[in-house]
């Protein structure tokens, strides 16, 4: 089960998963956990997805509800990655 240290976490994966329309990372955000390989590369995938969105945002000069978009990226960085590594799936991660 992946371990979120704020709930904000989620609601911000969960946001950025709808705004990409990656289905994949949304089924794995709303149940929770990986099953596989294949999930564990979408899961880290989707991550730098995300990364690649808010820079996208920024240059674009978008406002979101939310301060501080890089502390949470971290936070989710760590809260992916460990919950990956705990789960066998580091190289997984670490393809990305």
């Amino acid at each position: 089960m992946i371990k979120y240290k704020f709930p904000e976490e989620k609601e911000i994966a969960l946001h950025y998963a709808r705004l990409l329309n990656d289905k994949e990372a949304l089924l794995i955000l709303e149940k929770n956990y990986v099953e596989n390989k294949t999930e564990a590369k979408a899961l880290a995938s989707f991550y730098w997805a995300m990364v690649n969105k808010t820079v996208e945002e920024d240059h674009q000069g978008i406002k979101r509800n939310l301060n501080d978009i890089d502390m949470w990226l971290e936070y989710l960085c760590n809260t992916f990655y460990i919950y990956l590594s705990n789960e066998g799936y580091e190289n997984e991660w670490e393809e990305n």
